[in-house]
């Protein structure tokens, strides 16, 4: 059997029936018919060519095939890629010839990111602007290794292979918009101003015409989001989350249960846990604020807990990235799998706030619960003088949304708010 249709049994549908996880991959001999059937699925997917070594192809959740080429870079040993576009504009064979090509220069001791596009390889695209760029400019700057990180990160998986002469605004907007989707907006801001620097360098060397961001302002990168989900829309999304990946859906209801940020419940281990005391304790290097934070968990967050402990794996619980959950959500708003649309993962720490609120907790408590130091800590009095934890109001305030969500998922939110408002403030 032809071993480009073992790998199509293997994985197409491959997400779906194999449950293939973040960093996917498969080794297959590529076809074209095999490229041209390939679907976007809720994770990007990585197959390397087992007749040209080290090429590479990607699927992305929103369906760009780019190719590209591992090799050892001569200059430090390391593992290195190189853009070589996207498909079908550069078709196998060609990216084939590339890769060769690209691999030969390395076995000769020339870093092939540091060479111009060959001629008759077709129109630069931004992956290869962005190599190039990253090379000659931003190679020399300090915030290299952190420029490098938001153009392969944020970027390049989204617009990487279109050719640019062909961006536009549009697809500025295209880049900012999944960043703020997931309640990032000062990140959207960075990577903004870095696609700008990157355009304008492309103009001053002649690789570009006019720069497609030019016309933006850098608040069009993002402002804070404001949503946050209702009664009703809770009740109605918390089982529809069952129909998404159990560690996805573990994640978000792990995110809305306790009100801490996606990243940091991705990344929860067993060491930081003490079920004995049910207290999760967030490590500094692992905080937003580089403040080490504890977690108080209700008996809801346990049972989550509990049953993310089952499939542990090296002690991590959860075992997915923020952006992994961005592009799980993505899929499924885009393919209507939830009944609640509009909403990212961040919103479901917001819904928790404005939910405590609504419960009657002063801001302090609330800024307590979700680790906000500009809050509990704002000013001489309160950052000096006032050296208390908040561990009882924490308890307290998360003690009494885990009931409350409880009651809004069965159908008895308002008789819960109507009892325990005075109760939560201590009355």
């Amino acid at each position: 059997m032809p071993s480009h249709h073992i790998a199509s049994q293997r994985v197409h549908p491959y997400i779906a029936m194999y449950g293939i996880e973040d960093g996917a991959m498969a080794k297959i001999e590529l076809s074209d018919r095999f490229i041209s059937n390939l679907k976007p699925q809720e994770i990007a997917v990585d197959f390397f060519d087992s007749k040209t070594r080290g090429l590479n192809l990607r699927i992305t959740p929103r369906g760009v095939k780019a190719w590209s080429v591992v090799f050892t870079s001569p200059k430090d040993g390391k593992r290195a890629r190189l853009s070589l576009g996207s498909y079908p504009a550069t078709p196998l064979a060609k990216a084939r010839a590339l890769a060769t090509e690209a691999r030969g220069h390395a076995e000769a001791g020339v870093d092939p990111r540091t060479l111009d596009k060959p001629a008759g390889a077709g129109p630069m695209t931004v992956s290869e602007l962005a190599e190039s760029y990253l090379e000659k400019h931003a190679s020399k700057l300090r915030s290299r290794d952190e420029v490098a990180r938001k153009l392969r990160s944020d970027i390049l998986p989204v617009i990487g292979g279109m050719p640019i002469a062909d961006l536009h605004r549009r697809d500025v907007h295209r880049v900012l918009d999944p960043i703020k989707e997931r309640g990032s907006p000062a990140s959207a801001r960075k990577v903004f101003t870095e696609l700008r620097s990157m355009f304008n360098w492309a103009i001053a060397r002649g690789l570009l015409d006019h720069n497609p961001a030019a016309a933006m302002q850098e608040d069009d990168a993002g402002k804070p989001r404001e949503r946050f989900l209702e009664d009703h829309e809770i009740a109605a999304l918390w089982p529809a989350l069952d129909t998404l990946k159990r560690p996805v859906a573990l994640a978000l209801k792990l995110a809305l249960a306790t009100g801490q940020r996606i990243g940091e419940v991705c990344g929860m281990t067993e060491s930081e846990l003490d079920l004995a005391k049910a207290v999760w304790l967030i490590p500094a290097e692992r905080s937003k604020n580089a403040e080490a934070h504890a977690v108080p968990l209700s008996g809801m967050a346990l049972e989550l807990i509990e049953e993310a402990r089952r499939t542990a794996i090296n002690g991590r619980l959860i075992n997915k990235t923020p952006g992994t959950i961005a592009q799980a959500l993505h899929y499924a708003h885009a393919h209507n799998k939830l009944p609640v649309k509009d909403f990212v993962a961040h919103d479901l720490r917001r819904t928790t706030c404005s939910h405590l609120a609504m419960l009657g907790f002063p801001p302090l408590t609330i800024g307590a619960v979700v680790n906000h130091k500009q809050v509990t800590k704002r000013g001489i009095t309160l950052s000096t003088y006032i050296q208390y934890d908040y561990a009882k109001e924490k308890r307290e305030a998360l003690d009494l949304w885990a009931d409350r969500l409880a009651a809004i998922i069965g159908g008895d939110a308002a008789k819960v708010l109507t009892l325990r408002k005075d109760a939560a403030m201590g009355a």
